[in-house]
Formats: structure tokens, C-alpha cells, sequence
């Protein structure tokens, strides 16, 4: 049995070590390129035909031609898939994801063009279980930054592009904040929008709200969310919403392909309602969507906290035995169990990673020691006021 995974490249199966793009390739280059993913339950890949469609859309928006149907990116995605299911545990799962870039610079040639046709790759990457398997425990942590989605008017979200640097520094400030968080963009108009590979919604008296299609990748597991919750006859509203809204709600969730739905506990360092994850309406629509899908991917990511926990050696470890899943949250384990760690239950008071930052703010953005005096410190700049209000834990 082969022990490294294979890839589609440009016509052929090969090894990944391989499969080599050149320096001078534009997605490298340029960030001219799009690609899509999606991930198997069980082993049973996903709704490949609706991210297929996607990723067409995507690849019509920048007008790249990948020199491929659909239907053979189908056909070679499940070959790529079969031939690397052996590698997997029977718990374990895939990425599965296509990526089209518009292809090599001709060297002496013009801006437009290239040395063939575009670069066509088909691939499989094991989902991170261990590391993301917390979320399902203790909720996600949202950050909002003061960095600002690239508007539609500039580039649509709805592509879906290899040119993530925005919500790359967005993240990157984020985790500066809290090495946990994830980042939740807004838009110029100071709404919600996404992260890197998440859609966000809220839920108040009853009902689902998420930002509207125009602002966000319509995600393949935010549309099923919406799907579900028709089926469960909750309502949702796609409309503007801002922080106010979330830090309001009765609940929020992010959906993502790798995390389906994951509870959020906090937002900006407050706790979401309660602080009790998941929410009566979360946990109702995670368990749909574990109906629809026939598998209990909640239950995946749980058994692993024991094993993650040993080996970051942060999180305490749990009774349950390797085979079983320990009680998800929000059945009959609720309870001090699934609430913050004690190191992170203090919204009111300012981490050392935003006082950094604010002290960043203040000295005109240039890293500093939290040590340093204040007698060299430049005058403050207007500019960097909402920055500075940004880093500060409310």
C-alpha cells in the first residue's frame, strides 16, 4: 500500500512530492487563481456537485478556462479520492479540494501571457480533528479586527480566490489578541461579514440572522444550515449585522467545511448569552446536520480531546474511553465541564496580548515591550483611535 498521498496534476495521478509548481505559476506569483473544497464524512465525500458548480462560477467570474469539464473534475476528484481513502483511519476524514490557477508567465512574453494552459490540481488533506476538537467543548472564540473586508466593489467575495491576504492579516491581528481567536471580519459599513473559511450567524428569539449573499462566500455548509433550519421551521433573515446584534444574541454560530456548525462562546471577550454552549438552537440544527449527513462528526472531533489535550498538555483530560466519544456539550453534560477555562474568564480585563497592541497603537504601530517607558513615545495619532479602541477587551 502506497504510504504517501496522491494528486491530480495537470492530466495525470501522481505522488504529491511530485506534483512541483513552478516559481513562476501566477497563482504563486499573482494569486491568479481559485479554488474549492470540501470534506468527507465517514469517508463519503460531500455535496461535490453543488462546490463543483461553485467552483465553476469562480472560475467564470476571473475568467480563467481550467482546459477541463466539470464532469472530468468530478471523475478525477473521486479517482484522487479512492486512491488515497486507504491512507485514513476508518475515524479519520479529508479536505478535498480543486485549485485552478491561470498558469506559467511566458518568460519574455507580455503581462497575459503564459507557457501553456492553466494549472489543474485535485487533492485530499486530512482534516484537523485534534487541534479543532476543543471548539466542540468549549466554544469558539470570535475577534473582530479592526482590519476591513476588501469590498464587493472591488473584488466579490462570492469567488473563491487564492488571494487570501486580507483575511489572513485580519486573522494574524486577531490571534494577537487571543492565539484562540478566530477573526470575524466587518465590512466598510462596520457589519459582519466572514473569516478564512467561515460564515457567521446569529440567533435571536427564535431566529437565524446572517449576513447578506452580496458580502460573503456563500458557503456550501452556511446554505445547508439555511436548508435545515427551513426543514426545523426556524426562520432566517439574511440582512445586515453588526456587533451590537452578536454581542446581543442569544446565540451565535460559525459554519465552515471542516466545522459544519461550531458554537461560539464569545465575542470581542464577552460572553454570548449564558456563556453555555451549544445554544437549544445550535445544538437542534448540529444535530440535523449530522442526521442528514449519517455520520457523527461531533462526536469525531470530541473522542480526540483526550489525545490532544495529552499533547498540548492545556486541556484537562476526560474519563471516557478511547472508543466512545465523550458527552457532547449540550446533551446531559452541561456544566462547569464545558464552560470557559478559568485563564479565560475575565471580559472585563485587558490581556496582555491587547495591551500590547495598545501600546503598539499608541507608538505610532511599532512593535514594543510591555516594559517599555512612555518617555520616548510619540504624540498619539488621530488615525489610530478606533485601532486602539479595537485591542482593548470589553
Amino acid at each position: 500500500m502506497a504510504q504517501e498521498r496522491v494528486a491530480y496534476f495537470n492530466g495525470e495521478i501522481v505522488e504529491e512530492s511530485e506534483a512541483r509548481i513552478s516559481f513562476r505559476d501566477r497563482g504563486f506569483k499573482y494569486g491568479d487563481a481559485v479554488f474549492d473544497m470540501t470534506r468527507t464524512f465517514g469517508h463519503r465525500i460531500f455535496k461535490l456537485d453543488a462546490h463543483l458548480q461553485r467552483f465553476q462560477d469562480s472560475l467564470e467570474y476571473v475568467g480563467i478556462d481550467p482546459g477541463i469539464s466539470i464532469a472530468e473534475m468530478h471523475e478525477a476528484t473521486m479517482a484522487v479520492l479512492e486512491r488515497n481513502l486507504p491512507l485514513l483511519a476508518d475515524d479519520e476524514d479529508y479536505w478535498v479540494g480543486q485549485r485552478v490557477s491561470r498558469g506559467i508567465d511566458l518568460v519574455g512574453g507580455d503581462m497575459w501571457e503564459t507557457s501553456g494552459g492553466a494549472t489543474v490540481v485535485i487533492e485530499c488533506t486530512p482534516l484537523p480533528l485534534e487541534p479543532r476538537a476543543r471548539l466542540f467543548k468549549d466554544g469558539i472564540d470570535v475577534w473582530v479586527p479592526a482590519i476591513r473586508r476588501t469590498p464587493p466593489d472591488s473584488f466579490s467575495p462570492r469567488a473563491k480566490s487564492h488571494n487570501y491576504l486580507n483575511l489572513i492579516l485580519a486573522d494574524m491581528e486577531a490571534k494577537a489578541v487571543d492565539p484562540e481567536a478566530w477573526a470575524i471580519l466587518l465590512d466598510a459599513n462596520g457589519s459582519l461579514t466572514e473569516g478564512i473559511g467561515s460564515n457567521i450567524f446569529t440567533v435571536k428569539d427564535g431566529q437565524l440572522f446572517t449576513p447578506r449573499g452580496r458580502f460573503v462566500l456563500g458557503g456550501i455548509s452556511r446554505e445547508t444550515v439555511i436548508e435545515l433550519a427551513a426543514e426545523n421551521q426556524i426562520p432566517v433573515v439574511e440582512r445586515d449585522i453588526d456587533l451590537y446584534d452578536a454581542m446581543t444574541a442569544d446565540e451565535v454560530f460559525l459554519t465552515s467545511t471542516s466545522l459544519c456548525i461550531c458554537p461560539v462562546r464569545t465575542v470581542q471577550g464577552r460572553k454570548i448569552a449564558d456563556g453555555e454552549i451549544p445554544g437549544p438552537i445550535t445544538e437542534m440544527l448540529m444535530d440535523a446536520y449530522v442526521d442528514l449527513v449519517d455520520y457523527d462528526w461531533v462526536g469525531q472531533y470530541l473522542k480526540r480531546l483526550d489525545s490532544y489535550s495529552s499533547h498540548r498538555n492545556r486541556h484537562p483530560a476526560l474519563t471516557a474511553p478511547d472508543s466512545q466519544p465523550p458527552e457532547r456539550p449540550g446533551r446531559a453534560g452541561r456544566g462547569d465541564a464545558h464552560s470557559a477555562p478559568a485563564d479565560r474568564r475575565q471580559p472585563l480585563t485587558l490581556r496582555a496580548g491587547a495591551f500590547a497592541f495598545f501600546l503598539s497603537a499608541l507608538w505610532g504601530g511599532q512593535p514594543v515591550s510591555l516594559k517599555a517607558g512612555l518617555a520616548d513615545a510619540p504624540p498619539l495619532r488621530i488615525g489610530w483611535m478606533r485601532f486602539v479602541l479595537g485591542a482593548v477587551v470589553v
